[in-house]
């Protein structure tokens, strides 16, 4: 009788390791599969925000009434910025009188 439980237990074990075993050799894959999927979200976010940095950086004012307030406030002959890009408060009359 005591032979038969201890050879119960030590199938119980043998069974409880062999799950647990498997359990374990699937989470080295787990893993890696959870690590690619977080470098991947992790690149996402990275171009959200350089997308999200490229919006905040247009103006969106449009282009006549920017150049208007910079002409009011500066006069002709003043270079200034609108969209990454350098316009001048001159307007196409007076570029051509100068020249």
């Amino acid at each position: 009788m005591k032979n038969q439980a201890v050879w119960s237990v030590l199938a119980m074990v043998t069974i409880w390791l062999t799950i647990h075993t498997v359990k374990l050799n699937t989470i080295v894959p787990d893993y890696k599969s959870m690590t690619n999927k977080i470098d991947v979200l992790v690149h996402k976010i990275n171009e959200l925000e350089n997308a999200y940095d490229a919006l905040n950086s247009i103006e969106l004012t449009p282009f006549d009434e920017k150049f208007m307030d910079m002409r009011q406030q500066y006069g002709p002959g003043v270079t200034f910025m609108w969209n990454n890009e350098l316009y001048s408060t001159d307007y196409a009359e007076e570029i051509i009188n100068e020249r």
